[in-house]
């Protein structure tokens, strides 16, 4: 990476860098709740060098998107109605996302691969999951 930390701010966000001796700037401002959401709650960097983050709210649907800025901070919407939660990267270059939703209501698992991923100069491309499978919800038993 090049040495800065990165983070996002809540309602209606921001992503921002902050160097090392304390120095920070805002690279991207989330002002329009139609095309970008708004609210960011997750931000990572992934493989690419590119930063992938997911908004609580906005899009065309209002359930929130999943975005990218790339290290230049050139800023896409990668999908316009993303309802996951945090992202992680795999192994394999996969981002993972867990979220509410599915057949009855327990929750899915999301898989995107990166050349699944619109080019970051491409807003609002839609782009499915290359998986979503069921979780099941036990609760936990205390044994004691």
């Amino acid at each position: 990476t090049d040495g800065n930390l990165y983070g996002v701010t809540y309602q209606p966000g921001t992503i921002f860098q902050i160097s090392l001796q304390g120095v920070l700037a805002t690279r991207h401002s989330f002002t329009n709740f139609l095309d970008e959401g708004i609210n960011p709650i997750s931000l990572i960097q992934a493989q690419d060098g590119s930063f992938y983050g997911v908004t609580e709210w906005g899009g065309p649907s209002g359930i929130g998107t999943l975005f990218r800025m790339a290290p230049d901070g050139t800023f896409a919407v990668v999908q316009s109605s993303y309802s996951g939660g945090a992202l992680m990267q795999g192994s394999d270059g996969t981002l993972y996302s867990s979220g509410s939703g599915g057949p009855v209501e327990l929750g899915t698992i999301s898989a995107l691969r990166f050349s699944e991923v619109a080019p970051a100069a491409t807003v609002n491309r839609s782009v499915r999951p290359v998986r979503s499978v069921r979780m099941d919800y036990r609760p936990f038993r205390d044994s004691g």
